[in-house]
């Protein structure tokens, strides 16, 4: 070796181990250096480039050893069995539930491109909503169309996207229901007579009720997959009463109030005695705000904060509670 070059022999540069003294000669000036990768590539590297800081064969280990290991991981209908390669994105051989085996790259995976091998689902015997699917109604184009019985008895059919994106949660029924309650409320705000501001989101379909509490309880329950009616019946109680609870859950057979506290607006009394003679034959529950706090999983005991937070988000606390942004905090 010629005493004018250094010996390189058996240092390390990022992943990249100095073998020998390579014949290799190219434009860089200086010595080349047979080399061996992690990834187990042999490769000569001139002296310059080792010193510039070249730290692998080009194979993306280094890059890759940065980067989230998705190996084991269950994302939509793939589940990630090794790292496969880096062809300026990383790629990982995945596995399909049904069976297929193929590389995916890891933008496709996490942003949801790519959610399985394109085999087509199966969406028979599955609830959106207020829709039971029945069978396969006709495919045209890769565009599935389903039969569907909604809980009120009608049949419809709908499109696998609309069912999968939760944009048709019924056959129409929901709409109607409340259309008229929405109408109620709208005119009511035009007049000033009563603001009604909280709403909230039933699929797409915006429903407007009375306070922070029951928009609160909705979200809980549809997030937890508990079936929810909003304020479905009035019921006629005794000398002339009427009393709509807030919510009703079918499963249970279980009716909720949601309340800040019964003392705390004019009529608070009389609304205290309707659902002590309606708890007499039906199963009631009354949540207040500290309960909610403790089962919806609230951060912060009071509404101050989150009235802050809207604030700094730009938005309405109407707004903010409709689309769950206080589970971000």
């Amino acid at each position: 070796m010629d005493k004018r070059i250094k010996d390189l022999t058996g240092q390390k540069f990022g992943y990249l181990t100095v073998i020998e003294l390579s014949e290799k000669r190219g434009n860089n000036p200086g010595a080349y250096w047979k080399c061996v990768c992690d990834c187990g590539t042999l490769k000569d590297i001139s002296s310059k480039s080792l010193y510039s800081g070249t730290i692998s064969c080009g194979c993306g280990l280094a890059i890759t050893r940065k980067m989230e290991d998705l190996t084991g991981r269950k994302i939509n209908e793939w589940t990630v069995l090794r790292f496969d390669r880096y062809d300026g994105n990383h790629f990982w051989i995945c596995e399909c539930s049904c069976g297929a085996i193929k590389s995916v790259s890891r933008g496709s995976l996490m942003n949801g491109m790519s959610k399985s091998c394109g085999h087509s689902e199966n969406l028979a015997g599955k609830r959106f909503g207020r829709l039971l699917v029945l069978k396969l109604y006709d495919s045209r184009k890769h565009k599935r169309r389903w039969e569907c019985v909604c809980d009120c008895g009608n049949k419809t059919v709908v499109y696998s996207r609309s069912l999968l994106s939760g944009k048709t949660r019924s056959c129409g029924c929901f709409q109607i229901e409340n259309s008229s309650r929405i109408i109620s409320n709208t005119r009511q705000n035009r007049k000033g007579k009563k603001s009604h501001k909280w709403f909230f989101y039933d699929g797409s379909e915006i429903v407007f009720c009375d306070s922070s509490y029951e928009v609160i309880f909705w979200n809980y329950a549809r997030r937890n997959g508990i079936k929810i009616q909003y304020s479905p019946k009035i019921f006629k109680l005794m000398d002339g009463m009427r009393y709509t609870p807030d919510f009703y859950l079918p499963e249970e057979d279980i009716w909720i109030e949601t309340k800040g506290s019964f003392s705390a607006y004019p009529g608070g009394e009389r609304q205290k005695l309707k659902t002590e003679i309606f708890s007499k034959d039906h199963d009631l529950k009354i949540y207040f705000w500290k309960d909610l706090v403790e089962i919806c999983s609230m951060k912060y005991r009071s509404m101050d904060p989150y009235i802050s937070r809207a604030r700094k988000n730009n938005v309405s606390i109407e707004e903010y509670f409709a689309k769950e942004l206080y589970l971000e905090v």
